[in-house]
């Protein structure tokens, strides 16, 4: 009984030691600057969604996103958007796909174009593969000029736009390079690779018999 127990305990343990980890930063496209008339950005509204893809270099479980944001609307807050994470349309850094792995709605703490972080954490931890190409989206059913704009950052990135008017009336993504990537934080937990639990629990469990001996 004693022998069962023990090695429950170092198994739990071992289970611990690969489960508890601090978050990492998958992506950072670094802290908004302000450009020579202030802060810029990318507006979030009914004729125009936003999109930055960005690919981990290894496994990782999904623990937050954060976006700098502001608004457009310089007496309330409240400008609402939907914050989502996308697979690729086409399995490379092409366009974002249709398939969402998770979402969010929020509405923004910014008044006006004071910047802010604004952190949205995940409920279903998907793991984010290395090597694969997912896309951050923000998108919105609010009017012009009352909308929600991610801030740009100090990053040089390609940014995908969804743009709806005269030129483009299917809303088709386009891209292009700006001078500021949307303002993206996203954080993670590396995933274990695959015989590291089995190892420290085979570890422990001979460690256990030598201490009995």
């Amino acid at each position: 009984m004693k022998s069962t127990t023990a090695r429950t305990l170092v198994l739990a343990a071992a289970l611990g030691a690969c489960g508890v980890a601090q978050a990492d930063t998958i992506f950072d496209t670094g802290t908004p600057e302000p450009g020579f008339l202030g802060y810029y950005g990318f507006d979030v509204f009914v004729d125009q969604s936003v999109a930055i893809a960005f690919t981990p270099d290894q496994d990782y479980t999904l623990d937050s996103v954060g976006v700098w944001m502001m608004s457009n609307d310089f007496d309330n807050p409240g400008a609402p958007y939907t914050l989502s994470v996308r697979t690729d349309a086409a399995g490379g850094m092409t366009i974002p796909g249709d398939t969402v792995i998770e979402s969010w709605d929020v509405q923004t703490a910014a008044v006006g174009w004071t910047p802010i972080l604004e952190t949205v954490n995940s409920v279903l931890n998907p793991v984010l593969t290395a090597g694969t190409t997912y896309w951050i989206v923000a998108e919105s059913d609010s009017p012009a000029f009352v909308d929600a704009v991610w801030v740009a950052s100090s990053q040089d990135e390609p940014v995908w736009h969804s743009v709806q008017n005269a030129f483009n009336p299917d809303g088709a993504w386009i891209s292009g390079y700006t001078q500021g990537a949307p303002g993206l934080i996203v954080s993670g937990t590396v995933v274990p690779a695959p015989g590291a639990l089995a190892a420290l629990g085979m570890a422990g469990i001979v460690g256990t018999r030598r201490r009995r001996r």
